[in-house]
C-alpha cells in the first residue's frame, strides 16, 4: 500500500508541481518515518560518516570539544589520551585560526570540519591563551579519537574517570553521555 501511494505522489507531481524528483522522494520518506515514532530516521548518503561517528563514539582528530564563548571558538575539554591532552592546549584556550584561516566568523561544524582530518595528518591551531595578548602556534596530528560515553563524579591526575564517590559504603557514579555501541559494555564494567 505504502508503494502505491509513494506512485501517485510522483505521479501527481509530475502533472502540477514539478518538483525535483530527489525532493519529492526526501520528503515523502521523511514524513513516512515520522508517522513511525520519533527514533526512526532516514540516513541519506551524506550523512553516513556523521551517523557511524555518533552510533560508535569514533573520529579522527585532535581529541579536542570546541564551543563558541562570547562569539569565540574555545576549548571547552580535552580528551585523555589524545594528542591534544598530551600538547600545551588548555581547557579555555581560544582558537584564533586553524591552519591559518581565522575562526571568529565561521560556523562551529565549519571548524570543526577543520580541525577533524585523517589519521596521520597535521594541524595547526593559533591559540591565545585566556586574559593573555599573545598568540602561538601549536601543531598537532591527528589521530583515531575514541569518545567515552561514560563519565564519573572526578578525573584522577592522569586524567582517567574515578566511578567510587565513598569506597567504603560502595557508593559511585556513573554519568552517562551519550550512547554508541560500546555503552552497555562500559556500563556493566563500570558497575562491576
Amino acid at each position: 500500500k505504502l508503494i502505491s501511494v509513494f506512485e501517485k505522489v510522483l505521479e501527481r507531481n509530475l502533472a502540477s508541481a514539478r518538483l525535483p524528483e530527489g525532493v519529492v522522494i526526501a520528503q515523502f520518506s521523511e514524513a513516512s518515518f515520522l508517522t513511525l515514532d520519533p527514533y526512526t530516521v532516514l540516513i541519506w548518503p551524506r550523512d553516513i560518516s556523521e551517523f557511524e561517528q555518533q552510533m560508535t563514539n569514533e573520529f579522527t582528530g585532535i581529541g579536542i570539544e570546541i564551543t563558541r564563548q562570547s562569539g569565540q571558538l574555545t576549548v571547552a575539554s580535552l580528551l585523555p589520551d589524545t594528542p591534544a591532552y598530551s600538547s600545551e592546549l588548555d581547557v579555555g584556550d581560544v582558537i584564533e585560526k586553524v591552519d591559518g584561516m581565522a575562526t571568529k566568523d565561521i560556523p562551529l561544524s565549519c571548524a570543526v570540519g577543520r580541525i577533524k582530518g585523517p589519521a596521520g595528518t597535521k594541524v595547526t591551531l593559533t591559540i591565545r591563551r585566556n586574559g593573555q595578548e599573545k598568540t602561538r602556534d601549536i601543531t598537532l596530528t591527528r589521530a583515531k579519537i575514541v569518545v567515552p560515553t561514560l563519565r564519573g563524579w572526578q578525573r584522577s591526575g592522569e586524567g582517567k574517570w574515578q566511578n567510587m564517590v565513598d569506597e567504603a559504603s560502595k557508593i559511585g557514579y556513573v554519568r552517562l553521555t551519550s550512547v554508541s555501541e560500546t555503552t552497555a559494555a562500559d556500563a556493566e564494567a563500570s558497575l562491576k
